[in-house]
This record gives structure tokens, sequence and C-alpha cells, in this order.
């Protein structure tokens, strides 16, 4: 270390968690936001910052979602129109072909539908459609993942046999049958033109395609997020930061009143409990103690009176933040109801 250059020692206060920087004759030395002017950060805000360093949005890349396996119809097709409206008044007609049977077509749906299901169990909102996962939870999330893709897969595999075009031959006679029998029930005289059953097995064709060569799941990408300090008449970090703080707190009580909470998860219901426990939630030390299920419906009751009050946002996530940290649901309605009353 060069002779010239001062000798620090940092000392932190267990109470309020302040960092003191000394130099080696004692004397505190100004921390390099105060030189700069920043304001120091509260408890509250400084709790919220470090909670969303553990964690990253989760995004679903579009572009790689392979489309349903049924096919779209126009009702133009059959001398319908798609959609009237008069006035107020609107009707919207929709059609769609398959080729596969109704039990599989729900099979393999469920699985390609399977991502958005994980995502409402392993992460947390920020807002609307903005999830954001918890770094201890990646690891189970896209083990979960992989073993829905893998499932939609055999059944894509086993279906189609690794060849479109014979599966497609194989029910062409049918299709054809089905497609003229709706024709008919609509009123219609003869049979659909064979451009028409052309467009039909083209379209069918190119989504089985996607299906039998890519993953049935889309990808997704991961992005850091930061809480924002900023905060005036028109801009405020803290109903984002709420809704993340409320759906945290949500979300062992649900899983442990909510027998069907878990349902499609392959895994002990302990283990998402357990990643999913970003805050070091107090309930979380107690799940086996006696009567914690009415408790844990008490307090998303609380939750739910905090989220209808007349307060702002910045108040809720501090009485969120006391339920975390395990305070009685008496103490805290009574500060609700003082707050309500200012």
């Amino acid at each position: 270390m060069d002779a010239d250059t001062p000798q620090l020692v940092a000392h932190v206060n267990h109470e309020t968690g302040d960092v003191i920087i000394q130099a080696k004759d004692g004397k505190e030395v100004k921390p390099p936001t105060e030189e700069l002017g920043l304001p120091k950060l509260d408890k509250l805000t400084e709790r919220i910052a470090r909670l969303y360093e553990k964690g990253a949005l989760v995004s679903i890349e579009k572009l790689t979602r392979i489309p349903p396996l049924d096919a779209p119809l126009d009702p133009k097709l059959f001398g319908d129109a798609s959609e009237i409206q008069k006035r107020n008044a609107t009707r919207k007609v929709s059609m769609r072909v398959s080729i596969i049977d109704e039990k599989t077509l729900k099979e393999i749906e469920k699985c390609r539908q399977g991502l958005r299901t994980l995502l409402t169990k392993f992460t947390f909102s920020l807002a609307d459609n903005m999830h954001w996962m918890p770094d201890t939870a990646r690891e189970l999330f896209e083990s979960e993942l992989k073993r829905v893709n893998d499932e939609g897969q055999k059944l894509i595999s086993d279906l189609l046999s690794g060849d479109v075009d014979a599966f497609i031959n194989a029910k062409r006679e049918a299709l054809v049958s089905d497609i003229n029998a709706m024709y008919e029930a609509l009123g219609k005289k003869g049979q659909v033109t064979e451009d028409v059953i052309k467009g039909v097995i083209k379209s069918l064709k190119e989504r089985l395609s996607k299906a039998q060569l890519g993953n049935i799941s889309p990808k997704l990408s991961y992005s850091l997020v930061s809480f924002s300090r900023r905060d005036n008449t028109l801009v405020s970090p803290w109903g984002q930061a709420f809704t993340l703080l409320s759906d945290i707190a949500a979300f062992p009580r649900k899983a442990l009143t909510d027998s069907f909470f878990f349902r499609g998860l392959k895994v002990r219901e302990d283990i998402p409990i357990e990643s999913m426990n970003v805050a070091d939630d107090a309930l979380c030390r107690d799940i086996e103690t006696r009567g914690i299920k009415n408790r844990c419906r008490n307090e998303l009751e609380l939750l739910c009176r905090i989220e209808t009050a007349s307060m702002e946002s910045k108040d809720r996530c501090e009485l969120v933040c006391r339920i975390l940290d395990g305070d009685s649901i008496e103490a805290i309605g009574k500060t609700l109801r003082e707050m309500k009353s200012i």
C-alpha cells in the first residue's frame, strides 16, 4: 500500500446497519455518497433495494413460441363474416380445425401452456405481465420447465412418428369430411373447394413441423432490475414495490392453505416454498407450528385490507414488511386502523 494512502477501517453499527469509516487516527471519514451530496437511504428503501438485487425479470421470447396445433378457419370461406358490428353490439365468429384427437390435443396444449403455469409458481409480480424471479428459484424452475417440455415433445413424437406428411395424409380424408360437414351445417350447398382444403393442410403442416423441430416451450430471457428512488408527483417506485412485497408475503400463505396451489409440479411442496423465500419470511421458520393454516388465512386477509386501505404505497410496504418480520396481526391491524383514521 502507498505510504501516502490513508488507512481506513470500517465499522458496522449492528442496530442501525450504518457503516462508519474511520481513518487510522480515529477520525470519522465521510462516505463517498455523502461527499457527492447523495441522500442517505432510509431503512425501508434500503431493504427494498437489496430485495430487488436478489432476482431478475423473466421475459418470454414470443418469436420462439410454437403456434397452437389446431389451425384457424376463416369464416369467410363459408360465406360468413368474422365480425359484424351494429352500433354497440358486436358479433364475432371463430372457427378452428384439427387432425389430432381432442384428448391428445388437450394434453399437448397443456404442455404448450406449461410455461405460463410455472411462471405463476416461481415468480412474483412487479406489475401486469412483469414476472420477477428470485435467483434461488431459477434452478428449480428450469428443471420443472425442462420436464414439461420433454413431456410435450414426447407426445408430439409419439403422435407423428417422425413423419408429418405421412400423418397428415392418413388424416386427410377425415379432415375433408369434417370441413364439408361444417359447410353443410351452415346451410351451404355442395362442398368446399380444393383450394380451401390445401390452405388448411398447409397451415396444419407448418404448425406440426415447427412443433416437431423446436421446443414446445418458448425461450426466456432474464434482465436485472433495480429499485428506483425517484419519487415525485408524477413518478413513484412504491406501487411496484408493494406489488412485489405483497406477492412475496402471499406466496407461502396461499401455498399452505390451498391444496391445489402446487398442482402440476413434480416436487415436494416444501421445496418451492423454501426457494421462493427471498425475504426471510418469519412464517417459513414456523411452517410445522400448530395452527399455521389459521395464521396464514388471517394474514392473507390482512394483506387484502392493506391493499384496499386509503394510504400511500410506501406505508403499505412498511406494513407488509412487518408481516414478513413476524409482527402480530393485532399490532399491524392497530397501526392500519390508526393510519386510516388520519
